[in-house]
């Protein structure tokens, strides 16, 4: 058990590290629309920086798509609503089990207002992001901050989880 509770917090470790690379991408995309929401830049300069945008979404995408653990994808939202169960105790029962929910963090979810199946065709996600107009880049600072907190929530929370873990393990090893 006490192995277990190590593994999820070595599993919680590489989906933070996964998170951390697009935490960055997504600054660079803020720091990015911040300069093409401004009139100093011409619409040519603009194109340049969404060409910049458009390759750190497919970044995150990738991350989102190959941070794993084990084999096991973390970030595509295959355990959103599922989860992964680990055994952490010897007994079979609810007390001894712990299951960690990870939310999707690819660009179709990160951002997004409008949630749920019926409306991934609508996505307003980070996946939609543009800075080739000074309009398109004052609603992508609104996308990115939005986008932010999504991570950050899914950070706080695996963070709590992996503190969980710890705590089984230090008890369990007593």
């Amino acid at each position: 058990a006490s192995r277990n509770a190590s593994d999820a917090v070595s599993m919680l470790q590489s989906a933070e590290g996964g998170l951390q690379s697009i935490t960055d991408n997504l600054q660079r995309i803020r720091e990015l629309a911040v300069q093409a929401a401004s009139d100093s830049i011409t619409d040519t300069d603009r194109g340049y920086l969404n060409t910049e945008v458009t390759q750190l979404v497919t970044e995150i995408n990738r991350v989102a798509d190959t941070t794993k653990y084990n084999g096991t994808t973390l970030l595509d939202g295959t355990y959103r609503t599922t989860g992964l169960t680990f055994q952490v105790g010897a007994d079979n029962s609810a007390d001894d089990r712990m299951t960690v929910t990870i939310a999707d963090f690819n660009t179709i979810r990160l951002g997004e207002t409008n949630t749920g199946a019926a409306n991934a065709a609508s996505s307003d996600g980070v996946d939609t992001l543009s800075v080739s107009s000074q309009g398109n880049a004052q609603t992508a600072i609104d996308i990115v901050d939005r986008a932010l907190d999504d991570v950050n929530s899914g950070r706080a929370s695996m963070g709590a989880f992996q503190s969980r873990f710890e705590s089984v393990v230090s008890n369990l090893n007593l």
